[in-house]
């Protein structure tokens, strides 16, 4: 549109206003519930969206439950599956911690939904901060979540623990790690540390804090962490630190620490322990050379669109309880009630007032094209014009029945991509329309008279539109002569 032209004041909701996020909170036309949790709370849903969401869903509701309104979920959290059911709904989440996160992951791989297990994947990817690692690797190893079900996570985390070492140690929650993950970090040929005698420090704070937990006797402790003692290089470590830092140490027996010092002075070089590795490679320190961002901006991934199911059931007829009959030809278009009394309370009133008992709705003075639009609008949040008019048959549908935030999308859309050789088919669409929002169009006549008059359209134009041309006390055309030989031009047509 020329430069000139007006813009649009923008509603109190800019953006979507998601109907849908609400109905997740509403009992609206809710069709089964879960009973959720150990504390058996109730949540109620509609069988469609979670259909549409999930095969296994699918299946439940249409197969193996199909007669029955109540699940029982026993394994998920109340907070998790209503974060699953708002992603559901909406295609959106609000992870609140990497661990909830977590939660959610494991809820969508139970339920196969992919797209929300990505969505974890990313928010963990970008989110996990060092001190949070070792407890998310613990969460994993209880949630049975592994390299399989998820290797971008398990990723990040061994990434944190080479690139960071330092603060994945100096966490508050190291001390009270599994096993399993201590013996991941000793086990680590690089480590950002200083040294090997650091990360036996390390290690004996953990040891010493398990023992504790575990009820050891002072006594047992030297014979109780073998299985982990064996990960650390005891013959990389220098003479001096094995006096001051493992001589002192409670955590290995006195002929380990003799089998330690001889072949640290090569005295018995072949002395062993079973406890007590021989390797003499030192393992490897580097100083930082390549920051965690970058980590993150290489493990980017692309996510599957949040809201495909809700795309896939806008073009569906699954589990459909309505239709409507749409325009001079007819067109039958299926949906689902409780999406469209969501979105309008037009539509809520038709369905749940005086047309409560009916299936079929006859919509005879809209396209089907301009109604198609304003569904993927209620289903998706979402629009994808592929023209102005197209557009404004959708705002009148909008205008119709109610939804505000539609109708400013439409409006946004034309004034952007409304080219001034549409201008006057444009306007005489409006007055059919009785559309008379976008009056201020009559700029782009006077900043761009030429392409509007010199357009296809401009013989065919309707005589109020011809009247507004003329009329306009400015218009950018070289004298008034050409203005009278448009006219006679448009007169003669």
């Amino acid at each position: 549109m020329g430069s000139k032209a007006s813009g649009v004041s923008a509603p109190l909701n800019e953006t979507f206003n998601n109907h849908l996020l609400r109905l997740a909170d509403s009992d609206l036309l809710a069709d089964c519930e879960f009973v959720v949790g150990p504390e058996k709370n109730v949540i109620k849903g509609h069988k469609v969206l979670f259909c549409a969401a999930s095969e296994v869903f699918h299946a439940m509701f249409l197969r193996n439950l199909k007669e029955t309104k109540t699940v029982h979920v026993e394994d998920i959290e109340l907070d998790i599956f209503q974060g699953l059911k708002k992603y559901i709904y909406t295609g959106q989440t609000a992870f609140k911690s990497v661990f909830q996160a977590l939660a959610i992951f494991v809820a969508a791989r139970k339920y196969l939904i992919e797209p929300l297990k990505d969505t974890c994947e990313c928010y963990i990817d970008w989110e996990l901060r060092p001190s949070q690692v070792l407890e998310l690797l613990d969460s994993c190893r209880l949630n049975s979540v592994s390299e399989l079900d998820s290797y971008h996570i398990i990723r990040v985390c061994h990434e944190y623990i080479r690139l960071d070492t330092a603060n994945v140690v100096e966490s508050a929650y190291f001390p009270s790690a599994n096993i399993e993950t201590i013996e991941l970090i000793l086990k680590s040929p690089h480590l950002r540390l200083e040294s090997e005698i650091e990360l036996f420090c390390h290690f004996e704070r953990w040891a010493l804090a398990e023992a504790e937990r575990r009820k050891i006797p002072v006594e047992d402790i030297a014979t109780s962490f073998g299985s982990l003692k064996k990960h650390i290089r005891f013959l990389t470590i220098s003479m001096k630190d094995f006096e001051a830092y493992i001589k002192p140490s409670p955590l290995l027996t006195s002929e380990e620490k003799n089998v330690i010092a001889k072949n640290i002075i090569k005295l018995v070089p072949n002395l062993t322990s079973k406890n007590i590795t021989m390797l003499r490679k030192h393992r490897l320190f580097p100083k930082p050379q390549i920051s965690l961002a970058y980590c993150r901006r290489r493990m980017k991934r692309v996510v599957k669109s949040a809201s495909n199911h809700l795309f896939r059931l806008a073009d569906s007829d699954l589990l459909t309880d309505c239709e409507f009959i749409v325009g001079p030809q007819k067109t039958v278009i299926k949906g689902h009630k409780v999406l469209f009394c969501a979105a309008s309370d037009v539509f809520h009133a038709m369905f749940l007032g005086h047309l409560k008992e009916t299936k079929a709705v006859h919509i005879k003075d809209l396209e089907p094209d301009g109604f198609q639009c304003m569904k993927k609008y209620i289903y998706t949040g979402q629009t994808d014009f592929i023209s102005a008019f197209q557009a404004l048959a959708t705002f009148v549908a909008a205008r119709k029945y109610l939804i505000g935030p539609l109708k400013y999308k439409c409006e946004k859309y034309i004034r952007m991509k409304l080219r001034p050789s549409q201008v006057l088919e444009f306007l005489d669409s409006c007055k059919l329309n009785t559309i008379s929002i976008f009056d201020d169009l009559s700029e782009i006549i006077s900043y761009e008279t030429a392409e509007v008059v010199n357009s296809d359209y401009f013989p065919f134009a309707n005589i109020e539109t011809i009247e507004l041309i003329l009329k306009s006390p400015r218009l950018n055309l070289n004298s008034e002569i050409e203005v009278f030989g448009h006219f006679e031009r448009w007169a003669l047509a």
